[in-house]
């Protein structure tokens, strides 16, 4: 924990100092060095880890607290992560269902569909044939988060009376929203329970469709669902009618808030 701390600290510190330099340029006319701020703060925060990565995408969506250049760059954060390997992924999968996944599946491929700072997800096929997904925590993940999180909340305490900012933005409110966000994304046996109640709530919907959860291929750090062959809404033409998606989003909000904000899948 203390080399963790002080890795923490020193990036904190060489990124200071990235913003002084910026800043005293800009001071004698040179405005390049601030505009490349957002994106060092970007590659540090990558560089630390899931944790830091959540931070920065809490920070993102706080445009009170962001301008829309920082605002922007940080929400890149969002974007895919670096995979694990595909063989770390088949032994946390016997690690956490009691068997490998050629057993347990029809087909399992080893190459992600997709990663993110938590959890990243295979393709695989059940042995009736269906089509799932599976969603692997990474390896010691929320050992690494919880630590995180008490070297934040830590080094938040210890600098808040040297620093204003910290005080008047609510830093540790922040750390502890985030901390309470990070637990519910590494809690798969909750993510699967709300799955179901979503299927539940939204049975018969011409135009929501909740993939099923495969109960018996799901434990605490892995989830299996039916896959479902979608596609952002980014991608949706006007055409094809957005007005109607629009529609179903606010039709969709009305059962969920009856079950409560636990409901974040």
């Amino acid at each position: 924990m203390v080399f963790r701390g002080l890795q923490i600290v020193l990036v904190a510190f060489g990124f200071a100092l990235d913003a002084l330099v910026a800043w005293l340029f800009m001071r004698l006319g040179s405005a390049g060095r601030m505009a490349k701020l957002p994106g060092k703060a970007r590659a540090k925060l990558e560089r630390l880890g899931p944790t830091f990565v959540k931070l920065g995408q809490a920070l993102s969506e706080r445009r009170d607290l962001l301008d829309e250049r920082w605002a922007a760059s940080l929400s890149l954060l969002q974007s895919q992560a670096a995979p694990f390997p595909g063989t770390v992924a088949e032994k946390l999968v016997e690690a956490a269902l009691g068997d490998t996944p050629d057993i347990l599946f029809g087909t399992f491929s080893r190459e992600p569909l997709a990663a993110g700072s938590v959890a990243q997800v295979h393709a695989a096929q059940l042995h009736d044939g269906r089509e799932v997904v599976v969603k692997i925590l990474r390896p010691k993940v929320r050992a690494q988060l919880a630590r995180d999180m008490r070297i934040l909340r830590l080094l938040v305490r210890l600098f808040s009376p040297l620093i204003p900012a910290l005080r008047r933005h609510h830093a540790l409110r922040l750390i502890d929203e985030l901390s309470r966000n990070l637990l519910r994304e590494t809690d798969l046996v909750k993510e699967a329970r709300n799955a179901r109640i979503f299927a539940r709530a939204f049975e018969g919907w011409e135009m929501i469709y909740i993939p099923g959860v495969v109960d018996e291929l799901s434990a605490g750090s892995v989830m299996t669902q039916e896959r479902s062959r979608g596609h952002s809404l980014d991608a949706v033409e006007p055409a094809a009618g957005l007005d109607a998606v629009a529609e179903t989003f606010i039709d969709f909000l009305s059962p969920v808030s009856t079950y409560g904000t636990d409901l974040r899948l």
